[in-house]
Formats: structure tokens, sequence, C-alpha cells
């Protein structure tokens, strides 16, 4: 499909016809001409610098690994490349940003600039020197070429003037360090200089210059560009096809000289960083730094930090601010617009042509959006405020747009496109949600949803915490820079953003404190240095099986496997229940159990129940685990916090309950359930029901207390009698399998027996999904007074079917429905007790529905078919908008792309897994053990392990009940060897010493902890992830110093 096709006619060409727009007048971000309006007090943003910066938040060593000596000076000399200075555009504002920020922090920083707007009276090339608040300046300017040089591609290679002045800026200033953030108008030869002379040097791309001379990746007409190859075909993009051979030249030297410089290039998005590597950049040179924006930080402090989220009242505001600009994709925002019904508005803020605006306006036939023009920065606070969600629907593969965290920082929730980086700072359904980049109709979907449900607006709003701050962000940058020279990041992990482990060293010094699993980090290497265009996912769960589990497993997965990008491989837990026959959907799945894929798992999901809390031995680890009661079982906190990724959930009050006993908010996200439009539709065939009675009652659910048919029973019970027109009929999932309750089966049977009852239908066979659908037609209203609910699919299977609900007005259901959707229950929130499962994190809660609510909604609905009718209408076009399988696919693998391009949160330095390092792992056997133990992990690069067998030998004496437990990092066969030798030089005799126990063999993980209990205490040498071994299995850890003095007491005594 073309850019543009689905939904029918091509919005974002046939906008491009209407104006007759000029893409080439409105591609860059970094000019003045094309710059939103609101960059132009940025000077007013860079002076508060001169108040606010405190230390950077985040710790060096998620930059820097612990141990790396720091030898540059305090004050680093830093010279800066990029285009322009004074002008606004996110390219030139930040880095204007970083460099006085610098300064201020004691640095010496020089900037060589490309000068954008002529000199009057200079020459070619003249250049400019002058400062600004401590920052010395020096621009190139009057150059034949003012941004693009699309007539000249090989200068863009190497300006020989450029390249003068540029070799002049490092004699004169001599830097320690070199950071490039743009190119475009100074030619990649300034690249090449930089390895030339052996400096250390940082790239950060702004745009895609390195592969695109347009530096967008798209073309006059919008349509987005298939890739440049041996860049010959760029000639014909930009209209010089007489050029192709040259613009061949360019992409080979631009890159060429890229390498040759050593530079490492810090992507701002993993987005940038796929396209650099695709198009044969060394993929061990480009790694992910995320920026911050001190704008951002200063709409955090006077909007977000002060901001109460709230339900809007009066219509959601949707707003896009920037520049209103054809790439922008502000007509495709006001094109979806027309397609929205409810009480909404949308606002364009910045500044746009007049051909495009009127363009906009024409597309506006229904008024209903507003064109606020041209802003200040100033402005931008009382604009958040105003807003509600914000809009970014980028037609181009959007760097990391700045825009992006401004928002958020005003806690403002974001709807974005799924293009470039944008997708990858918004989590759907936490923060806000993306939309397939490019689609109208997908755009108006969503839409259209947030004004249906304006609630969940509230939600996102309470989700959002500050982004990465410029401080963190200065402080990432001051640590890189001074990494000793010859080693600037010291192995192939990437740099990752707020949170994560960023720096290779961090986990190659974890593989190297590990015993085993070389292949385990070996794979982590590779999940950060490249994430895979088509990630590699084990899923672990039952498929043939008739409960919810299998049930959602078999409709994602079939989803998933229709998806040219995802290579899944299933995992059965349990026996199959019945066999695909000849359905192709179920051969597919079964085709998919255990399929070698073209590599490790990138991802392992597991949705079974008991959950599974072994680590999986690749891949980052999810769970998908609906939780019902309030709070999770106590138990499963520290596993969850401590190694699974993401916990994957399909509702909100799911979600809830997880982030009560502590699991970290953004590592639980909502993935909701669904329907498949093509089974659950008002039309088609009814089941044949027994009862000749007009209206039909249906519940569908298992006969436990938690899904509430007790208190049905009652209610329906007390609300009709044998002579009503009416009939409950029971699709009860559990008198015979999965949910059984004795006690209910009886309270069943005594209405159905008691003289005067109301009429009782069962059914209790297993049904296929569309005799469950065909149930759902055969009925008048389902009843679903449940207390506990994950999701509880059948509300929205009727709903979809075009059946009235009457549900609990608590939990789980209240993602989707309401008042006006929805007959919901009165229920008050309660403690309970369930001795069956492991204690709470803090509490067990769910609903108590009211038995006369319930019986008053019962008979309202017998008697009120129209009101019934009208709320399932607005229902079934709620659901089939929002939550078919397909829908519920799209955010599957919207996750599964995220964590397939993270290291897995085991395979950081820092992980432990609670199974095996804990005080209750029990003891290895170590023969020679005494009464007291002590261990040494000794490194024989370092002199500590001799103080402390100096200091024990010195001490006890060979009849003492006291054991040195010496276990080498490595298990090295010579470790005895070399004690011997120790022993000997320390003058002592081998042969009359207290006992020294040598674990001379590899322990894994699982045994490792063992190790540890086996000892009473641990001497520190300094290594931090043995430390922490030994304070997670409870030893008493000393270090070598306070060894000695304990020893001496002891001797002394």
């Amino acid at each position: 499909m073309t850019p543009g096709e689905a939904g029918g006619s091509d919005p974002v060409k046939a906008a491009d016809a209407d104006a007759a727009i000029d893409a080439n007048a409105a591609t860059d971000t970094d000019t003045a001409t094309d710059a939103p309006p609101e960059s132009a007090s940025e000077s007013a943003s860079e002076s508060a610098s001169e108040s606010a910066s405190e230390s950077a938040s985040k710790s060096r060593s998620e930059v820097i690994p612990d141990g790396t000596e720091l030898l540059a000076p305090a004050g680093a000399r830093v010279l800066m490349v990029m285009y322009g200075w004074a002008e606004s555009g996110g390219g030139t504002i930040l880095p204007r940003s970083i460099a006085k920020e610098l300064v201020r922090r004691g640095h010496e920083v020089q900037v060589f600039y490309a000068g954008v707007m002529p000199m009057e009276g200079k020459p070619a090339y003249h250049l400019h020197d002058h400062s600004e608040d401590g920052v010395r300046l020096r621009g190139v300017f009057n150059r034949p070429h003012v941004f693009m040089d699309l007539e000249e591609p090989l200068r863009e290679v190497e300006d020989p003037k450029i390249l003068a002045a540029f070799r002049k800026t490092v004699d004169e200033f001599e830097p320690d360090v070199v950071h490039v953030h743009n190119l475009h108008n100074l030619s990649a030869a300034v690249a090449g200089e930089i390895g030339r002379r052996g400096l250390r040097g940082y790239f950060t791309p702004h745009n895609y210059w390195l592969v695109c001379p347009r530096l967008y990746l798209f073309k006059n007409d919008l349509s987005l560009c298939e890739g440049p190859g041996t860049g010959a075909r760029c000639g014909e993009c930009v209209g010089q096809q007489a050029k192709a051979a040259a613009f061949a030249d360019r992409r080979a030297g631009v890159r060429q000289q890229f390498i040759a410089s050593g530079m490492t290039c810090l992507a701002v998005s993993g987005a940038v960083r796929d396209v650099l590597v695709s198009n044969g950049f060394p993929a061990d040179r480009v790694k992910v730094l995320y920026q911050g924006h001190r704008q951002a930080d200063r709409l955090w402090d006077e909007v977000g930090s002060k901001r109460r989220p709230a339900t809007p009242q009066a219509g959601v505001v949707f707003s896009f601010i920037g520049s209103a600009m054809a790439h922008k994709g502000v007509h495709l925002l006001v094109a979806a617009a027309q397609q929205i019904t409810g009480k909404f508005e949308v606002r364009i803020y910045g500044d746009s042509n007049p051909a495009y605006e009127q363009a906009m306006r024409q597309l506006d036939k229904r008024g209903v959006v507003r064109f606020m023009g041209a802003y200040a920065y100033d402005a931008m606070p009382a604009i958040l405020r105003a807003t509600d969600v914000a809009v970014i629907p980028s037609l181009w593969y959007d760097n990391a747009p700045l825009a992006v965290n401004e928002c958020l920082a005003a806690r403002v929730p974001v709807l974005g496109a799924d293009m470039g980086g944008i997708p990858e700072f918004l989590r759907p359904g936490v923060n806000g949600d993306v939309f397939k980049g490019r689609d109208l109709d997908d755009l108006a979907r969503k839409l259209q949803g947030i004004v249906d449900r304006p609630a969940q607006v509230a939600r996102w709003q309470q989700n959002i915490v500050q982004p990465e701050s410029f401080d963190a962000y200065i402080g990432d940058l001051e640590a890189l820079y001074r990494v000793p020279a010859g080693d600037p990041l010291r192995s192939s992990l990437p740099l990752l953003g707020p949170g994560q482990v960023s720096q290779a060293a961090a986990a190659a010094a974890a593989a190297a404190a590990a015993d085993t699993g070389a292949d385990a980090y070996a794979d982590a290497y590779a999940y950060a240095n490249q994430p895979p265009t088509r990630p590699t996912v084990a899923w672990e769960g039952t498929q043939f099986a008739f409960h919810s589990l299998a049930h959602v497993n078999r409709k994602v997965v079939t989803a998933l496997l229709g998806r040219p990008h995802l290579d899944v491989s299933l995992l059965p837990f349990e026996d199959s229940e019945f066999e695909p026959g000849e359905d192709a959907a179920l051969k597919a799945l079964a085709a998919a159990h255990f399929r070698a894929m073209s590599g490790p798992p990138n991802v392992h999901v597991r949705h079974m129940w008991p959950p599974k809390f072994e680590p999986p031995p690749s891949g980052a680890w999810v769970m998908i685990q609906p939780w019902e009661y309030g709070c999770i079982p106590g138990e499963w906190v520290r596993p969850i916090r401590d190694g699974v990724d993401e916990v994957w959930v399909p509702s909100e009050w799911s979600r809830a309950a997880y982030v009560k006993a502590g699991i970290p908010e953004d590592r639980v996200v909502v993935v909701p359930n669904g329907i498949d439009p093509a089974i659950h539709r008002p039309d088609g065939p009814k089941y044949g029901l027994q009862t000749r009675k007009r209206f039909k009652f249906l519940f569908v659910g298992g006969t436990i207390g938690r899904k509430g048919i007790d208190a049905l029973i009652n209610a329906y019970g007390a609300a009709f009698k044998a002579g009503d027109d009416v009939c409950l009929a029971l699709k009860a999932s559990g008198l015979g399998s999965y949910y059984r309750d004795a006690a209910i089966g009886e309270q069943l049977e005594r209405l159905r027996n008691l003289p005067g009852s109301p009429e009782v239908e069962i059914i209790d066979r297993n049904l296929t999904d569309a005799e469950i659908a065909a149930l759902y037609r055969a009925c008048d209203a389902l009843v679903t007074p449940y207390r506990a609910e994950g999701f509880c699919m059948p509300i929205a299977e009727a709903m979809a079917c075009g059946l009235p609900v009457i549900a609990t007005g608590f939990g789980a259901c209240l993602d989707f429905a309401d008042e006006s959707t929805a007959f919901l229950v009165e229920a008050q929130e309660v403690a309970c007790i369930l001795p069956k499962l492991p204690p709470p994190a803090v509490e067990y809660t769910w609903a108590e529905p009211s038995a006369a609510d319930l019986a008053r909604l019962m008979r309202f609905v017998v008697a009120h078919p129209d009101e019934a009718r009208a709320r399932a209408k607005r229902a079934r076009e709620r659901i089939v908008a929002t939550y078919t399988w397909e829908q519920v696919a799209d955010h599957y693998q919207a996750r599964i792309r995220d964590l397939a391009g993270r290291v897995p949160r085991r395979f950081a330095a820092d992980f432990l897994d609670p199974l095996h390092f804990s005080p209750d792992v029990p003891p290895i056997e170590i023969e020679g053990l005494r009464g007291h133990n002590i261990l040494l992990r000794p490194d024989w690069a370092s002199p500590g392990w001799l103080a402390v067998l100096e200091v024990y030998l010195g001490t006890h004496r060979p009849d003492d009940d006291v054991a040195l437990v010496v276990r080498d990092d490595f298990g090295a066969p010579d470790t005895a060897d070399r004690l011997v030798a120790a022993i000997a030089k320390l003058g002592f005799d081998p042969e009359h010493i207290p006992d020294i126990v040598v674990i001379d063999q590899n322990l894994a993980d699982t045994r490792a902890g063992g190790l540890y209990t086996a000892c009473q205490a641990f001497v520190s040498l300094g290594n931090a992830r043995h430390d922490r071994e030994a304070e997670a299995c409870g030893l008493e850890i000393v270090t070598v110093s306070s060894f000695r003095r304990d020893e001496d007491r002891k001797l002394a005594a």
C-alpha cells in the first residue's frame, strides 16, 4: 500500500494538490523561515538556566560504568559544530541551550556553525567571531548554499573552504572533545578531520542528512522515500536526474567520512538509529541517547506539576502545537475532525504559509477547527493548560520531536502518529495513544474514542511523570565528554533512555561477574545494538482449551501470526482440550507450536495460570496476568519488580492492583481484550433455546462467587415470578468444569425447584465462539453482577452483538461501559478474604453489588425496551470502533516492538534473580565447612584479596572453628596454586594454617546463591554485584579494613 491509501482516498496527496503546496518550501525545522514562531523567545528560556540547574538527576553510572576513571579535567574544552546559532527550530535551539549550560557548569565552549542569513558587504565564506553568554562563536557566512545543497551534492562531502575554517578553529581552540550537532552546509569532511586528528567526537543527528540530501526522507509530493539505495535515486527525488552519479558519490562519501571520523553517533531515538544502521552505518557506533529540554523542565514546573487530572466537562480540546506545515500532517488532523461526532474542538497553534492555511480552512467544512495563528514561546503554558490532548500527526519519520516532551511535561496526553521516533515516547493507554501514520480513518477512530470516553483523559494525565530533565541530559553529555580518550563507550551496548542501563561496560561488567550465561549476555548486546526489524516472540500459554486465558491467547496470536513483521513461536502450557480440525486459523496456530524462529526470542510472553516466575532464557520478559481482587499477592511483588520487563493487563482496575502493591507504574501496561466483529454482530443465526418466554436474560461465566451468579440468582428470584414472561439463561461454564462452587449449585437448584419461581434454563456444554455469539443474539439482555473481574469479555462480546447489558458499576468494565452504554448496578468496594490465595501485598477487595438495584434494573430493562435498545446501539458502536482483536493486536505489536529494542532487566548489570539470591536459597554442600565461614571472591588483579588472606592467616589457629571460603570469579583451575604461592610469599607454613576451602568449579546462578547461604560473612573487595548478591542472601558484609580491625580484636582477645 502506498502512503495515503488507507481508507480509500489519499488525504495526504489530496490536500497537497488542492493547496498547490510546495513541500520544498516547508521541509526544515532548523531554519528561521520555516521554524515555529514560538522559538523566537528561546533566549528567555536559556536565561532561566542561570538559576535553575542543580546536579543531574541521572546517576553517573547510567552513562559511565562504575570504576571508570574520569581523566578529563573538570572543565573540559568542548568544540560544538552546528547549523545556525540564533535561529529557531529544535536542531538549533537545543544545541544552543547545551552550549550555554556547559559554560555555566564551568566548561569552555567554542561553537563552529553555518551562518544562515547573509552578511551584507562581507565576502564568501566570511568568518564571524563573536560570543554570547560566555560561549565563543565562529560562524561561516555567505556560503553559496543557504540550507540544502542540492545543486552540488559533492560539496556536501567536502567543501575545502569550510574545511580550512574548521581546521583553523581546531588549531586555535585545541578541544578535548568535539560534539557535532549538524553537518548540513558544512560538509562531511569536517567529521573526517576529527578522526584524522585523533579527537574524541560525538555526532547528534537532528535530521537524516547522513542518508538523505533533503534531510527528511520524503519527496516533493509528501510521499515517503522508499530508501536511498546507492544514492543515485536521490538525484531524481530532488529534480537533479543528470547528477545521479554525483548523488551516489555523495552517499558513499558521507558514510566514509563518518566511519573515518571515529565518532559515536548519539541518535535521538531508536528510529533514527534504525535508519542509519540499515543504511550501512556501523551498528556499534550508533547509540541512542534521549534528549532533555529546558523548556520541558519549565513546563513541568509551571504546568505539569500543578495540574490536577480531570475529565473534560465541556468537550475535549485537541491541539496541534508547532509549525503548521504540510509534512507535519496538520491537514490530516483537520480532515479527521470532519468525521468526529460529539463534544470536542480542534485548535491549530502555529504559523503557516497562506496557501496551506487556505487549503486547511477549505477542508474544515463543518467549522470544528479553530486556527489560532502564530504564538510566542511564553504563551506555551497557557496553551497547554487549555489543551486536553495534543495531536502530533506527522507524515514523515519524525526524529524525536521535542513537542512530545513539552506536552507531556505539561501533563497533556499525546495522540501521535506511529512514525519515526514519536511512538518511543508514548505508551498507548498510559500517557496517550498512537495511530497508524498517514491513516486518516485510524486517526479519526482514535479521536472519536477519546471524545466518547473523556474519562480516560484524566487517567492519562494521572499517569504522566516528568520527562527526562535537561539537567540529566547535560549530565549524560558531561560524563561522555570525560571518558578516557580512545575508549569513548568501552563496549557495544547503546546509551538508552531514562531509567535504563545506558552504557556497554555496565552490562559487560555484569557478564564478567556472572558465572554462566555468556550467550544470554551476548543476546542482550544484540538487542541493544540493533532492534530487529522482525522481532522474534516466544508466546508461552495454552491455545486449545476452553478457558478465557486460552481464548485470549488464540485471538491475539492469530492476529499476530498474520503480521509479516513478527516471528512468533508458541509454547503450550498444558494439554489441549480440542484439536484444530479444518479451521484455517486454528491450523495456523497448531503449526506455530514450537516453530523454529530466526533467532532467540527478543520478547518472551507468558499468559497462563498459575503465573510462572522462573525467568525465561532470553528476551524481554512479559507477564500477561489479569487480576481481579484490588491488589496482587505479596509473594508476586519481588519477582515482578526485580525481573519482569512489563506486565500487560486488560483493564485499569487490574493495573491499579499491581501499582497498589508497589510495582512501578511504567511497567504495568493496559492492553485490553477484544471482540471479533465478523462473529460478534447483531445479525446472524440465533441459538436454539428451549424456553418459550418472551424476554430472556443471559448470564455467561463461571459459577463462582467473584462472578456474582449468587447475587443474580437472588435478585432474579426477588424480581420475577413463575407467571412473568421472562427466563434466565445460564451459560454456566463451571457446573462441571473450571469454575465450580457447590453452594452456588445448591442455590440454583433451590430456585429451580421452588414453586412459583421464574424460569431458568442452563446451557452446560462447551460452545464455539460462533455458538456463543448466537446465544447472545437469542437473548434480550446480558446480566453480569460480578464482584471482581479483570476485563469481563462477555460484556464486550454482548455489546458487539447489540445486546443490552446490566453490569456492576465498578471495576474493570468501566474502561468501556458507562451509563450511556449500559445499565450499571450500584456497588461498594469491600474487603474480601480469599483463603485459597497467598496473602495480599496490601488488601484484597472486590465490589458488592446492590441486590435491590440489580432487581430494579432487570425489571426496568424488561419494561423499557426502547431505552435498552438505544444504550445497546451506542455500546456496539463504541466496542467495534476500538476493541476488535485486530486493534488489540496493534497494541501488542507496539509493545513487542518497543521491548525488542531494550536490554531485558535481568541482563542489566544490577539484576539479581530473586529465586536464586535470597536468604531462603538452600546452601550448597561444600566439603570442609566449619562453624563460621567467611566467603572471599578474589580479583587477582587487585591486592585486596592478599590483605584479607594475610589477616586471616595471622589471626586464626589451625584448630579454630573457622574457614575462609575462596571462590575465584570464574572458577579457574589454578586458584589453589595461586593461594599456596601467596601463603608462602607471606611467610606462612601451608601445613599449619587455619582452614581454607577452595571452590574451583563453575557455579551457575541457580547455585551461586547457595554458596552465599552456606557462609556467614562476606568480605567485600569493591565488586558491586558480589556485594549485592551477598546482601540479598542475608550475609554480613565487611570491608577489607573492617575485616582487619575485627580480626585484630579477636587476636587481642
